[in-house]
């Protein structure tokens, strides 16, 4: 019960705050949610203490006119500044348009990620081995 709880508090801040990456911290292993940014004291762990402190913080940043509760206007905002943010990095040449090849540039590069050996196939050993490095962004 304790492990669910515990779990189910990083869960949701960690996909909730997703959306509201910081300008500057956005990308993969930059979101302000991610284990890192709720691992405080860089012990590579996460305490409960930690773990209610970026679920108040985060909470906080939702909060844009700070009237103790979050509408659904402010949850897209932080949405949408969050997709901007990932548009911007996507469009490589700036026109405010995504093309074919700029989107397969980002999946070729996730794809050589993955490719750990460099044998043009990625494996479910590979994407297991991504996995951690994924879960303490």
């Amino acid at each position: 019960m304790k492990r669910k709880l515990i779990f189910s508090t990083l869960a949701l801040t960690f996909l909730s705050s997703a959306a509201l990456a910081a300008p500057g911290e956005s990308g993969p292993g930059h979101h302000r949610g991610g284990f890192a940014h709720m691992d405080i004291n860089k012990d590579g762990t996460v305490t409960r203490e930690e773990a209610n402190q970026a679920r108040t913080e985060h909470f906080a940043r939702l909060d844009r006119n700070r009237d103790g509760q979050v509408s659904m206007d402010e949850m897209e905002a932080g949405m949408r500044q969050r997709l901007a943010q990932r548009f911007k990095r996507l469009d490589a040449n700036n026109d405010g348009r995504l093309s074919p090849e700029e989107l397969a540039a980002r999946s070729q590069a996730h794809f050589a990620k993955a490719d750990r050996n460099g044998d043009g196939a990625v494996t479910r050993e590979e994407l297991r081995a991504l996995r951690p490095a994924a879960q303490h962004r």
